[in-house]
């Protein structure tokens, strides 16, 4: 899609639909952070290394750089 002179219809859909779920059911962003930042405190207490993600992608790191 980088190079495309323009977005095929059914993306740009799909981008409209996730835009007005995520204006009408703000839970379901307070529920991923809470998630996150569980599963953040679980891979910590059990010793992995997450760095200094703030995101929901959690990384694990694994052996040295």
């Amino acid at each position: 899609m980088l190079f495309s002179a323009s977005l095929p219809p059914s993306l740009v859909a799909s981008v409209s639909a996730a835009l007005d779920i995520i204006d009408e059911q703000p839970q379901l962003r307070e529920n991923l952070w809470r998630n996150t930042h569980k599963m953040l405190k679980g891979y910590k207490d059990l010793g992995f290394d997450t760095g200094t993600s703030e995101t929901p992608i959690i990384p694990i790191l694994i052996g040295t750089t």
